[in-house]
């Protein structure tokens, strides 16, 4: 369409403003209101796919394609879906000099044919379609038999794409990711960190195996058979050439069952959050969102069912739990730190109904009416006590959220695997403390979720209305 057609459609006098936008030269407040009467003339019916272009060009240009990119790997971290996997295909060379055609599913089946253990040692970046098949096709197909770990050189943004690739691998427990920033290391050991490969090694009591991998595409690799233990030990010593200069990203919290150990997890929560300004997501209701009066029984009551605490215990380990809940819910509520919190709908309405969260831990019995009406109206209270403590949800057409993802200033952002119980069978964390990570994310979360994302503060408060409205209809 020329510029004369289009300026006469929109009634539009002047094509100065179209030439403008076509040269890349416009304000992108110009470049808004243009949109908006793109959309509002009738002669100018525009299809969905074209209206979500125009769009994202419109949101390239209010923030540039740098930062329009860390944008979409943040979103990727916080609320889209996982993606679908697809086939994987494997060229396997074997020692025999055949050449197997495989996908990820058969190739570990083929591996651990014979029993034994598979451990992968991986650098770079992967895919997360390959990450969602090594989950679901290697991981969770053989549990308690494969370990991996993975080494990443990166810094800033190429962290935050990091990130969303490795997310759908992140909780598992016999995952591990290592980061080192760019500068720390040398060139050479750099590029190679940023080779998308692997080693492997499968012990079995009747020999070891290994093999060398190299991934080419977003669902292909090369998998090759070593005939030699020599040649696999001199790639792997590359591998751990520089171990002890790379951060754990998963944080091994050291439990073993006992109540004594989750009580020290919980006042690492409480140091965590103490006096830094948070920026959280997640499905419902944070325990530490739960004051201790009204915790202390749903406590005491599953301790108890579930065997958490010797009974002798019992009295002793639940006072000390309210003296660390207490300060963790001081340190939202008595003071006047920054809060920033986005729930999603339908979990909220699951806890008001069920007394049940997301995240409930397993020796904590659900909450009655009584105590949930209690938490939601403290909730809808602090709105108005306090001026820095704010609440939102997801809007409607917004997909819901996956993890706890929050970022504490000063500490880091911690990702929190949802639908946990904190059954230390499943549940795992990470912490990202990259300055420029925690930047992007926080820019993220005021730039882009709290701008179009969540709702309103008036509709906050009338979710919060319904919400306690469905906790007294079952009083």
């Amino acid at each position: 369409m020329k510029v004369a057609v289009l300026a006469k459609k929109l009634k539009q006098s002047s094509k100065t403003t179209i030439y403008r936008i076509l040269q890349g030269t416009a304000r992108p407040e110009t470049e808004a209101e243009f949109l908006e009467r793109m959309k509002a003339c009738e002669e100018l019916p525009l299809s969905e796919e074209q209206l979500k272009g125009l769009n994202e060009a419109l949101e390239v240009s209010r923030v540039g394609v740098e930062q329009y990119m860390k944008n979409c790997a943040i979103a990727s971290l916080v609320t889209e879906p996982q993606p679908d996997g697809g086939p994987v295909h494997i060229d396997f060379f074997l020692t025999d000099g055949g050449v197997m055609q495989c996908d990820m599913a058969s190739m570990a089946d083929h591996l651990l044919e014979h029993g034994g253990t598979l451990h992968i040692w991986a650098t770079g970046y992967i895919n997360p379609c390959m990450m969602v098949r090594l989950h679901q096709d290697v991981i969770e197909r053989y549990p308690g038999r494969v370990t991996v770990e993975h080494y990443l050189c990166c810094s800033g943004t190429s962290t935050i794409h990091a990130m969303a690739s490795v997310m759908p691998v992140l909780y598992d427990k016999d995952y591990r990711m290592y980061i080192v920033s760019t500068g720390s290391i040398s060139v050479e050991l750099a590029s190679f960190y940023r080779t998308s490969s692997a080693v492997l090694e499968v012990e079995e009591e009747r020999g070891n195996h290994y093999y060398s991998m190299f991934i080419t595409d977003r669902n292909k690799a090369s998998l090759v058979e070593y005939a030699s233990v020599h040649t696999f030990q001199s790639r792997l010593s590359v591998f751990k050439s520089a171990q002890s200069l790379f951060r754990p990203v998963k944080i091994d919290q050291p439990l073993t069952g006992e109540s004594d150990d989750y009580l020290h997890y919980t006042e690492w929560y409480c140091e965590m959050e103490k006096d830094a300004p948070a920026y959280i997501v997640r499905a419902d209701v944070p325990i530490m969102f739960i004051h201790p009066d009204i915790l202390v029984p749903a406590c005491t009551d599953g301790f108890q069912s579930a065997g958490f605490c010797p009974e002798e215990k019992l009295t002793e380990e639940v006072q000390r739990y309210y003296g660390v809940q207490l300060a963790r819910w001081e340190n939202f509520f008595a003071g006047n730190k920054l809060t920033h919190v986005i729930f999603s709908w339908k979990p909220m309405v699951h806890f008001a109904r069920t007394g049940a969260t997301s995240d409930q831990f397993f020796a904590i019995r659900p909450f009655t009416p009584q105590e949930r009406l209690a938490i939601l109206e403290n909730l809808r209270a602090q709105l108005d006590i306090r001026n820095r403590f704010f609440i939102y949800f997801l809007k409607p057409s917004e997909p819901p959220i996956r993890d706890e993802i929050s970022f504490y200033e000063g500490k880091g952002v911690y990702f929190c695997q949802g639908s946990t119980d904190y059954n230390l069978s499943r549940h795992s964390e990470a912490l990202i403390v990259e300055e420029e990570f925690c930047s992007c994310y926080r820019e993220y979360f005021l730039g882009q979720l709290l701008r179009k994302h969540v709702t309103s503060s008036e509709m906050t408060r009338q979710l919060m209305n319904d919400l306690i409205s469905i906790v007294r209809s079952q009083l």
